[in-house]
């Protein structure tokens, strides 16, 4: 943690990382191996501001959370933990490769310049804050989504919105079906709060 001098590190005979172990690595720039299956801890490349990856495997809670020169992913893995990107100020495009089920809590949660995100249909499970205040657009698909939680589209720059039997999760504990209206209701209502561009939500 804190090593100033290190630039690079190559983890393809590493099974697991600990806590923390990279983060604030101020001059990291490259990882070797990240495509490679292990087991990853809490924070590992955390606050690692000039970090860039292209791809990854497997992830660890708030793994890149804060890793600025990250702009953009492709995922292998199989799953998505809490905060893994969670204010990467510069990433702006998240591809997925693999089929897994869920975006977790804060997974992109303030994400300013995250514009394009490509999921397999596999996804069903959008997690509390997911897309909090990041810069999606149209071109999101809720196509295969069935639940959505607290605040999880929350300032982002939707315009239209077409959403297919989806429950809301009000803190992923009390599931009730979303009765959005008409806009100004949806704005007002936690998944889409203020997300002062919407102009439509269609039901199907």
């Amino acid at each position: 943690m804190n090593c100033v001098s290190l630039e690079s590190v190559d983890l393809r005979t590493v099974t697991q990382i600990g806590d923390g172990c990279f983060g604030g690595c101020e001059n990291l720039k490259s990882i070797i191996g990240l495509e490679t299956s292990r087991t990853y801890d809490a924070n590992v490349f955390n606050d690692c501001p000039n970090l860039v990856i292209s791809e990854v495997g497997n992830v660890g809670w708030e793994m890149f959370s804060m890793c600025h020169s990250i702009t953009s992913v492709v995922f292998k893995g199989t799953e998505l933990q809490n905060g893994v990107f969670m204010h990467c100020l510069n990433l702006e495009s998240f591809e997925c490769q693999s089929s897994f089920q869920s975006i977790p809590e804060k997974c992109f949660y303030g994400c300013i310049k995250l514009i394009t995100v490509i999921l397999p249909p596999s996804v069903t499970n959008i997690g509390n804050y997911a897309f909090f205040n990041t810069s999606l657009r149209n071109g999101f698909t809720f196509d295969s989504i069935q639940k959505i939680g607290d605040l999880s589209f929350a300032y982002t720059h939707l315009q239209t919105v077409t959403l297919f039997e989806i429950r809301y999760d009000y803190y992923m504990k009390y599931p009730i079906l979303m009765q959005f209206k008409n806009r100004e209701y949806a704005v007002y209502v936690a998944p889409f709060k203020c997300c002062n561009d919407l102009t439509k939500v269609v039901f199907k």
